[in-house]
């Protein structure tokens, strides 16, 4: 009995150890999840098409705490590209869409940084098309004007850590849509003021755009 006992007791001692052992390691854990999740949030996102389709697509960013968006992927399936595919940028996501056959998207940037990166867009805008092999940029005036009326991408991180954001989420959501300070950019793309606002970030370098 006693050496019944002494085994007994024996396991029990062992098992507080491994508790212990492993507190550590599940704090740490827990700790790198929500590092992660905070770094680099991502949700599941309802995008209606100029052709009246709605498609799923999955958001991620690469945020920074008082600056923002630092980069960007969209994931998403359509027949025109064949199944899933991802589009990775250093830019804020503002367009999924399909005209003719052809998948575009569109982007702009998120601030100084992102617009020399794209060459100082003329549209403050960058659009991309889907070749059947990678997303190649493309210029803004060749996207089919359907395309380049209005914004379908959430352009914020969602409120309360919403992991899905449907269409209906996206017509009541106070998001501003605005990059930052110096411009506000509502949903629908004024390709005039975009091109002032372009204008004033070449002239603080004492240039002008140089590309579209």
């Amino acid at each position: 009995m006693k050496t019944l006992e002494l085994k007994q007791a024996r396991w029990i001692a062992v098992k507080k150890v491994l508790f212990w052992a492993t507190v550590p390691l599940l704090v740490a854990a827990f700790l790198t999840w929500r590092w992660y999740d905070a770094r680099y949030p991502s949700w599941q996102e309802e995008v209606r098409l100029s052709d009246g389709r709605v498609i799923a697509i999955k958001q991620k960013r690469d945020y920074i705490e008082s600056y923002g968006t630092q980069q960007s992927w969209i994931t998403f399936s359509l027949p025109e590209m064949g199944g899933e595919r991802t589009w990775h940028s250093y830019l804020m996501p503002m367009v999924v869409d399909v005209s003719a056959g052809s998948v575009y998207l569109i982007g702009r940037p998120r601030g100084p940084r992102q617009y020399d990166m794209y060459q100082a867009p003329k549209y403050f805008i960058v659009a991309f098309q889907w070749n059947g092999k990678d997303f190649k940029r493309v210029p803004v005036m060749s996207v089919p004007e359907q395309v380049r009326q209005r914004e379908n991408v959430y352009p914020c991180l969602p409120p309360n850590n919403l992991r899905r954001v449907s269409i209906q989420d996206k017509i009541t959501s106070q998001c501003g849509y605005t990059t930052n300070e110096r411009i506000a950019i509502g949903e629908r793309i004024d390709l005039e003021y975009l091109s002032s606002v372009s204008q004033k970030y070449a002239s603080d370098n004492n240039s002008k755009p140089r590309s579209e």
